[in-house]
């Protein structure tokens, strides 16, 4: 465990995860937003999982993805990806759709961004979401984050036609 919460604890990968979390990671729909494609099969998401979510994973990779679990059922419903540029988190999410719209997403970017700051991962903790991603700035801003401005062309959208897409960045409010 990494940290938790009353609802939801946050981890690094068990065996068992990416069967669970490719409902995340496969899903065209929650990738709409991201500069990657959405994983062809578990085994995708396992490998991503073998190299990115353990305790060495900051050292050997400069970012580490954390999972989320509910608390009542240890199951995971969604993953955070953390990448450590220096003293500063650049921190992003996903939850598997059907836990959607209750929480656990502001919940899940709180308790990180908390921890990363409390514990010295880092002093700064920023995130970026797409200009028409309205759900995820309602999720950041739910979370302690506050938009610091607009960055263009700042990656590409996969799923997504034509070039660079437009963001906005955010500072977690807790972050000294």
């Amino acid at each position: 465990m990494i940290v938790a919460s009353e609802k939801l604890t946050l981890r690094y990968a068990v065996a068992s995860d990416p069967e669970q979390l490719f409902h995340y990671t496969g899903n065209v729909a929650s990738s709409k937003f991201l500069a990657r494609k959405a994983h062809i099969n578990p085994e995708q998401t396992r490998e991503m999982l073998v190299k990115l979510s353990t305790s060495e994973s900051f050292k050997t990779n400069g970012m580490s993805v954390w999972i989320i679990c509910l608390n009542e059922t240890e199951s995971p419903i969604g993953m955070l990806t953390l990448v450590k540029k220096g003293s500063v988190i650049e921190i992003h999410f996903g939850l598997i759709q059907k836990f959607t719209g209750r929480g656990f997403a502001s919940e899940a970017l709180s308790l990180a961004s908390s921890h990363c700051c409390s514990s010295k991962i880092a002093n700064k903790v920023v995130s970026f979401t797409d200009k028409e991603n309205v759900v995820a700035q309602a999720v950041l801003v739910n979370s302690g984050f506050e938009c610091t401005g607009s960055i263009e062309n700042f990656y590409i959208a996969v799923h997504l036609p034509g070039k660079g897409r437009d963001v906005y960045s955010y500072l977690y409010a807790g972050s000294f």
